[in-house]
């Protein structure tokens, strides 16, 4: 059975599924490739059901990741370099909200971190101002590979931080698996 009739397969199963809209390139008469992920709106009666944990998305079968954002990297791999940009934003935004959460951890939340990164220099540690240098690309293919790699580098280390820091575990299985998927795209470019 292939991954989307396990999506539709699941959705007729769960009593508060009313509906799932496949969107995306698997859904338009464009085609798509072996990068086209499964972009799939649900329609629920009881949404925190499925936004608030996930572990029902074992039940669809074996997904990586769940995200509400666009990843970039398969726009990479195409050199679709405008895409690569634009969508570069929605992560960077992700990756402020950790740069953040991390500058206030350091301070045991006692100091709240100016909004959109407005000062950043003054409000985070050396190193976190150092790796920002190296997350931003030109409009050229290796070098977004490398900065998007920089971010990845960054956002871990910010990440696992404010997760020791919470008390909650780092989810190492999943990251290891999305990094091993974007070395492997980036070394067949």
């Amino acid at each position: 059975m292939d991954f989307l009739q396990k999506i539709i397969r699941w959705g007729k199963e769960e009593d508060a599924i009313k509906a799932l809209l496949l969107q995306g390139s698997r859904a338009g008469n464009a085609g798509f490739d072996q990068f086209s992920d499964y972009d799939v709106t649900v329609f629920c009666s009881e949404p925190s059901a499925f936004t608030d944990v996930e572990n029902w998305l074992s039940q669809i079968g074996d997904v990586w990741v769940c995200i509400k954002e666009t990843i970039r990297v398969i726009y990479l791999k195409r050199n679709d370099l405008w895409s690569v940009k634009f969508r570069a934003n929605a992560m960077h935004e992700f990756l402020l909200q950790m740069i953040q959460w991390h500058a206030e951890t350091q301070k045991n939340w006692k100091e709240k971190s100016e909004p959109l990164g407005k000062n950043m220099k003054l409000w985070v540690d050396s190193a976190t101002w150092n790796a920002l240098q190296e997350v931003f690309a030109h409009f050229d293919v290796q070098n977004s590979w490398r900065a998007l790699f920089s971010t990845l580098d960054l956002f871990r280390r910010l990440s696992a931080d404010v997760a020791r820091h919470l008390g909650y575990d780092y989810p190492i299985a999943i990251d290891k698996n999305m990094s091993e998927f974007i070395v492997t795209l980036s070394e067949s470019s």
